[in-house]
């Protein structure tokens, strides 16, 4: 099985999160990625360095991150399927937490719906 790598975490968010994903910062070496989604919350993900598995969470503050959302915890596992349902996760948590009014001025500011 190839090496998970940050690469391929950027890419599968981009496919799940498209135009709602914005800010994208990634560092090769740390293996880590941060975005902000809906303009509102900043993700953070990544290889864990020393075994190399997926981690994420949402961003409180500098040292706060939700790594659990409705008991559930956001990396499930290094698999792609498994990687794109955190992601889920993680936009489930989001669109719960903002308000209606603002998810729709947000979709019809940056995704013409």
């Amino acid at each position: 099985m190839e090496k998970l790598n940050i690469t391929q975490i950027y890419n599968w968010a981009v496919d799940v999160y498209g135009g709602r994903m914005r800010y994208p910062q990634i560092d090769q070496t740390k293996q880590d990625l941060e975005f902000v989604l809906y303009d509102a919350i900043v993700v953070s993900c990544g290889v864990e360095e020393r075994y190399g598995i997926f981690e994420a969470g949402i961003r409180l503050a500098e040292l706060h991150v939700i790594l659990y959302v409705f008991k559930e915890s956001i990396a499930i596992d290094d698999d792609r399927d498994s990687i794109i349902k955190s992601f889920h996760t993680i936009d489930k948590y989001c669109r719960h937490r903002l308000p209606d009014k603002y998810l729709k001025a947000y979709d019809e500011a940056y995704l013409c719906k």
